[in-house]
């Protein structure tokens, strides 16, 4: 489904998105947009994950020697 929007332009813009032919603007603007978004989302999870590793502390050893112990506590 798509949904008719009202977008304000800069005047430097608007005649650079003038050079895209008339039936193609929509695509172009949609597609800047979509890539926008993904890479703010990708900066916020990457933001958040830094957050969580400067929390915690790295754990002495390696996971094998992690899975090793538990094995023989089992």
């Amino acid at each position: 489904m798509s949904v008719r929007s009202n977008i304000v332009f800069d005047d430097d813009v608007w005649e650079a998105l003038q050079q895209t032919p008339r039936g193609e603007r929509s695509r172009v603007v949609n597609q800047a947009v979509a890539e926008w978004l993904k890479r703010r989302d990708a900066d916020a999870a990457c933001r958040l994950m830094d957050e969580i590793s400067a929390r915690h502390t790295a754990q002495p050893g390696s996971a094998v020697d992690w899975l090793r112990s538990d094995r023989e506590r089992q």
